[in-house]
């Protein structure tokens, strides 16, 4: 209906407006009819001219004084006459108006509708076109800051690794200096067992006859001690096959210990014989241990 009574109005201004330029018009036309009105205007013949200058010529003969002299007359331009208005032009008829019928109003709301649609579809594509553009603009920035927190967690391992790999140095050349401090140490300790044994040795070959009448006298006050005796004995053999006598109070300490630390059950009776080996390491460690009742 806005659409209809929009045409109307347009039709209803086109007319005005011809019907003004229609009145400008025969006004126009009417003011340029009027009718100029006549001029005169007096002619003079050349031949009349000679009479005139006689007669002057004449004129002191009759009288004394001179006629004065007629003013010439000025000869008026001839007016152009205005050329003719050119005849009225007949007013243009006004247009007919013609009320649009239905077909034309369906046709125009099919338009219209088709317009808006079209709209629609240019304005749904565009706020798609927007969309895309902002989703891949949002993945472009995603995916760099995850290049970005994965470059810079790579770049952390790194340096953590390479702060592990600086420390196990640390301390593998910590424990190749306390090995090589054991084995310096080790090396001193042997050379101190060694300066101890040798002193042992040589204090068990500074056996005097005191101390050889000082072990029979212990022999005979221990009742049992006869396998005692013999196993000190034994050992003092193995000394002296190299040239060499055992201390006795170190047998006697040895024996000590050995009774002191052997427990013995009622089935044994007298005194009883035990026979022990031990391999002692040049750091008087025991290395292997082996006994027989």
């Amino acid at each position: 209906m806005n659409e209809q009574k929009q045409r109307r109005l347009s039709i209803t201004l086109a007319v005005l407006m011809h019907a003004a330029l229609a009145a400008l018009l025969l006004i126009g036309l009417s003011w340029k009819n009027k009718e100029p009105p006549p001029v005169q205007a007096e002619l003079w013949q050349a031949s009349d001219a000679p009479s005139v200058a006689n007669a002057r010529v004449e004129a002191p003969k009759s009288e004394l004084k001179p006629e004065p002299k007629p003013e010439p007359t000025s000869v008026p331009k001839p007016i152009k006459p205005e050329p003719e208005p050119p005849a009225a032009k007949l007013a243009p008829k006004a247009p007919k108006v013609v009320e649009p019928t239905a077909a034309d109003i369906a046709l125009q709301k099919k338009k219209e509708q088709e317009r808006r649609q079209e709209e629609a579809k240019r304005l749904a594509e565009e706020k798609k076109r927007q969309e895309t553009k902002k989703l891949a603009e949002e993945k472009a920035k995603r995916e760099a800051e995850k290049a970005k927190k994965e470059s810079e967690q790579r770049k952390l391992a790194e340096e953590k690794q390479k702060q592990d790999d600086e420390r196990k140095k640390k301390l593998a050349d910590i424990e190749k200096k306390k090995q090589a401090e054991q084995k310096l140490r080790e090396a001193e300790e042997e050379k101190l067992a060694e300066r101890l044994r040798a002193d042992q040795i040589a204090r068990m070959q500074q056996t005097t006859p005191d101390t050889r009448s000082r072990q029979d006298s212990a022999r005979q006050s221990n009742p049992g001690g006869s396998r005692d005796g013999n196993s000190a004995q034994g050992l003092s053999a193995g000394a002296g096959g190299q040239g060499n006598s055992i201390d006795a109070g170190y047998a006697a300490k040895l024996r000590a210990a050995i009774r002191a630390n052997t427990v013995f059950g009622q089935s044994f009776t007298g005194n009883p014989r035990a026979e022990f080996t031990v391999s002692l390491s040049a750091a008087c460690e025991v290395l292997q241990k082996e006994g027989m009742m």
